[in-house]
């Protein structure tokens, strides 16, 4: 089946007159769609057009690697940050530098041009932790932002120019009010870094990716956070609304793209994808196309999706991969307003089936504080107080057991399925142990272990490791138990395989078995190697007993398989 996700062209930056080794950034023009600038290590800023192989335009004139490149609006300038901290400015139709702005520290990883035709103002975020915004007919900086503690990885200015957005690895979002000179609010979400943001088009809301892999939605009106979106594999890099219609949001990510209702946080579709390191995303209305850019060391490409071939009503692809839920150890996000205490902002519960069993493997409830559903003042004889501070936590109990409802529920369609990778390739996405345990404490023992093949078991021993390293009893005593069970079943095979001698002639089927038992007998030996495990078998307890068991075979089982 034809990917849907097809690249375009690739741009060899090595290979080109005065290349460097490794491109370090570029960007796609959002207003012809023909022309890309890229940064290299080399110190050059260079124009391409797209069906063209070599580049138009080589700008040079900086001291340091190329760190962040954009166009202006209209596309009649170029601005280049680099690692130094200074930011040039470009003028594309004389082919010089028409401005040198310095006064970053660090450097310079975000420039955001201003979104109005005229090339009035510049914002910038840097290492340094400063938003500077630049006035390009002075050719000096205006304002300076503080208040980041640490690297800003983007800056945005307000589709009005009223405002500039900037985020960082702090995991804050800032939005700057330009006429005051003040900050207006700050969102944060658990500290995660702030990859990537795009403010809504067409009403005042901003979306924001993450570190954490997830994609939160803000209002800018009422000053609160509408939705998040489930975890994806992996970090999330950029994303872009639909101008047709700002409810639906493209996110970017390694080897991922999807499309989201943002309203609902809801998955409408996954496009298969190969690429990495995405530099851009933006829709190309009048071709109908979605299209990305990606930096791989020595060149950068272009790719394409056709927006007729992805499914905006949610219908469902073969090959799409399984939707995970999202971790449940996520605090509420934080709004804070000057001169405000922080407020939670309580998120709407969805509504599930509770018919389902929970297997009592926790001592305590991911995701559920003892503390919280405790009076937080000494206990007064008003009943009716008492009841109010007890039940102040109750949705979010609720939550918590709805949201773990839906996950033993995914879990559980796999696993009676008989897709059983499938099923641990959720259990590991979705870093749930109170779910990891239930599975593999009913499910994997010594009288139910007919399902666990070697390549399995490779999958399998890292979840029972995340169990050992925990700091809960019934969940350290699982791991210890699946751990057991596997190296029980597969110890001979992976002994006598890894230290059996060579063979004359190709056997692929033999290679095949090797490199598999190589794969779990290095688990193995970090389950072995493990603090955790160390630490508990230090312990003086039954759990310690357990651990100090299983440390003694481990080792023995290394020991032989080492031989030569």
């Amino acid at each position: 089946m034809e990917r849907r996700n097809q690249k375009i062209q690739e741009f060899d930056v090595a290979s080109s007159i005065s290349g460097g080794t490794r491109c370090t950034c570029a960007q796609l023009g959002s207003k012809s769609y023909q022309v890309v600038v890229a940064g290299d290590d080399a110190r050059n800023v260079k124009l391409w057009k797209i069906n063209r192989k070599e580049c138009l335009l080589n700008f040079q004139g900086h001291s340091s690697e190329i760190t962040s490149v954009c166009f202006s609006a209209h596309e009649e300038e170029v601005y280049s940050g680099s690692f130094g901290g200074t930011v040039i400015v470009w003028d594309i139709n004389s082919q010089k530098a028409v401005s040198s702005l310095k006064g970053h520290m660090a450097s310079c990883t975000t420039i955001a041009p201003y979104p109005s035709g005229q090339q009035v103002f510049l914002a910038t975020g840097s290492a340094d932790c400063n938003l500077k915004i630049w006035d390009l007919r002075r050719k000096s900086c205006v304002q300076t932002f503080k208040g980041h503690k640490g690297q800003i990885n983007v800056v945005l200015f307000s589709p009005d120019s009223r405002w500039v957005a900037s985020g960082g690895i702090d995991g804050t979002i800032k939005i700057w009010d330009l006429n005051t000179s003040k900050k207006l609010v700050e969102f944060s979400l658990n500290e995660s870094s702030v990859m990537c943001m795009k403010f809504n088009p067409q009403n005042l809301t901003l979306a924001s990716g993450h570190q954490d892999r997830t994609v939160q939605y803000w209002d800018l009106e009422n000053f609160g956070h509408i939705s998040s979106t489930l975890p994806e594999s992996n970090p999330i890099q950029k994303i872009c609304f639909d101008p047709n219609d700002s409810r639906y949001l493209f996110t970017a990510a390694s080897e991922s793209l999807r499309l989201w209702d943002i309203e609902e946080s809801r998955l409408l579709d996954s496009i298969e994808s190969t690429w990495r390191g995405v530099e851009d995303l933006c829709v190309n209305v009048k071709e109908s196309m979605l299209v990305g850019l990606t930096v791989n060391s020595a060149s950068f490409s272009l790719w394409g999706t056709d927006l007729k071939a992805i499914a905006y009503s949610g219908r469902v692809f073969e090959d799409i991969r399984p939707v995970v839920p999202a971790p449940q150890n996520i605090p509420a996000p934080i709004v804070r307003k000057p001169e405000e205490k922080p407020k939670r902002i309580e998120e709407r519960s969805r509504t599930v089936d509770f018919n389902t069993t929970f297997v009592p493997v926790g001592d305590k409830p991911l995701g559920l504080e003892y503390d919280d559903f405790m009076p937080k003042q000494p206990l007064e004889p008003d009943n009716s107080r008492v009841l109010q501070e007890v039940g102040e936590n109750h949705s979010n109990f609720l939550t918590v057991l709805q949201r773990r409802s839906e996950n033993v529920n995914l879990i559980l369609k796999w696993w009676e399925s008989g897709n059983m990778p499938a099923a641990l390739n959720g259990l590991n996405m979705m870093n749930d142990l109170s779910v990891t345990a239930d599975v593999l404490k009913n499910g994997l023992t010594d009288t139910r272990n007919d399902w666990i093949t070697l390549e399995l078991c490779g999958q399998v021993i890292p979840l029972a490791g995340n169990l050992i390293e925990s700091k809960y009893e019934s969940y350290i005593r699982t791991g210890i138990s699946v751990i057991g069970t596997l190296i029980k079943q597969f110890r001979n095979v992976i002994s006598s395989t890894l230290t059996a001698p060579s063979t004359m002639g190709v056997d692929l089927s033999r290679e095949d078995r090797i490199k598999r038992c190589e794969v779990c007998f290095q688990a193995f030996k970090t389950i072995g190697d493990s603090i955790g495990l160390i630490k508990n078998s230090r312990r003086e307890n039954q759990t310690g007993d357990q651990a100090r068991d299983l440390k003694r075979i481990l080792d023995s089982f290394i020991a032989e398989c080492s031989r030569v």
